[in-house]
């Protein structure tokens, strides 16, 4: 072939399979494949296909970032404050970001923009459900909405209920009801469960659940030991199930903090497949109450048991098979010695060798398990409002 014909021979196209097509895409960003549904017909078709929303949430997995809400006020000094104008916004704090510049100006992106200034139930596949609520004299008003930020898609107002329980006037004012969220992995079902706050005359807790789709709230049974509704400790999700630190022979009124033994303290798990309760042991090596309540959460999909024996450690420990009281194993136990006295943090997010926490006064840490070392850093990552979350094209319904 001489160079004349060389020059103006046309590249063949590339043609993908239609089999490599969708393996290709997920691994795009949400934003991205949005766009991509005015490419023709079938992609549009495709984007939307339950077995390829499932795929691409698969991918995304492997890519969970730090969710959090800003509520009227900015929140943290590093974000920019020109750009709260009193709405909802959803935070997103990618990780290579935060390993790689923690001290990064963060700012408010309009797309994450919600209208509606609620509470977080909880996070699960992309989807963040929102709590509302109002009172009068005679009782209060209760509903949800499931948000995806990734969509920018919101649900009407879903699961009203109202709830009249015998309590102080002065307290309607708040909430009796605390909400958490949930996965349902045997029946592919997102769920809601409601339990109250204070304890009827018989001395139980009121426990009710709303499977998406049903909208219609059941009443199941109530929780064996008592819970702590408390934001370290209450309704943790983890593969399909409900965990809360719980305290066994607990009633608010006749114990105090201080006064409760280590032998009393349990995990209670609802599955929310059954509906049922499970109880499991604290590790053996808690066996003295420390001065500041427990924590309960979630580090490296490992329920994970924390708390402050002195002013000198935290310590963590990982229950390595779920629902084996045998497999608590200590995760890390962290010297205060180069901290403030009075410092008390709580665990948030675990990326490969690095663990975030925040601290009683909002101030956001990274210690490096591997080489013990501690960094503060300007990002305020507020743990009251905060989740991991994986985006996803999961549908609001």
């Amino acid at each position: 072939m001489d160079v004349q014909s060389a020059t103006y021979m046309t590249p063949s196209p590339v043609v993908l399979s239609d089999d490599l097509i969708p393996e290709v895409l997920s691994f795009l960003s949400v934003k991205s494949l949005l766009r991509m549904r005015c490419v023709s017909k079938s992609w549009r078709a495709l984007i939307s296909d339950p077995v390829f929303v499932k795929l691409h949430l698969k991918k995304s997995s492997t890519r969970k970032t730090l969710f959090s809400l800003m509520k009227k006020r900015p929140l943290s000094e590093s974000v920019d404050t020109h750009q709260s104008d009193g709405k909802v916004y959803c935070v997103l704090y990618p990780k290579s970001r935060l390993l790689h510049n923690p001290s990064f100006k963060l700012s408010v992106d309009s797309y994450y923009l919600s209208n509606e200034n609620r509470n977080i139930a909880g996070s699960c596949n992309g989807l963040i459900c929102l709590t509302g609520f109002s009172f009068t004299f005679t009782y209060r008003e209760y509903w949800l909405r499931i948000w995806n930020p990734a969509t920018r898609t919101l649900s009407p107002k879903i699961g009203y209920f109202r709830d009249s329980s015998n309590c102080p006037h002065e307290m309607y004012s708040f909430p009796a009801f605390d909400f958490k969220f949930g996965y349902d992995n045997s029946t592919d079902t997102y769920k809601v469960v409601a339990t109250n706050t204070y304890l009827t005359h018989n001395l139980t807790c009121l426990v009710r659940i709303l499977t998406f789709g049903d909208n219609v709230w059941r009443d199941i049974e109530s929780f064996p030991v008592a819970p702590q509704n408390r934001i370290y400790s209450g309704g943790v999700y983890l593969g399909g199930t409900l965990n809360w630190l719980a305290i066994r022979d607990y009633f608010p009124h006749n114990v105090v903090k201080f006064a409760i033994p280590v032998e009393q303290f349990r995990i209670v798990s609802l599955d929310l497949g059954t509906e049922t309760y499970n109880q499991y042991m604290l590790p053996r090596g808690f066996d003295e109450m420390p001065p500041d309540m427990p924590t309960l959460g979630v580090l490296g999909d490992c329920l994970c048991f924390s708390y402050s024996p002195n002013k000198i450690n935290f310590v963590i420990w990982k229950m390595q098979i779920f629902g084996v009281d045998e497999s608590w194993v200590q995760f890390l136990k962290i010297s205060y010695q180069t901290q403030h006295p009075d410092f008390h943090v709580v665990p948030l997010f675990l990326f490969e060798d690095t663990l975030i926490l925040t601290s009683h006064k909002r101030q956001s840490i990274f210690y490096n398990w591997r080489n013990n070392t501690v960094e503060k850093i300007n990002v305020t990552i507020t743990n009251y409002t905060t989740t991991d979350y994986v985006e996803s094209l999961v549908s609001i319904f």
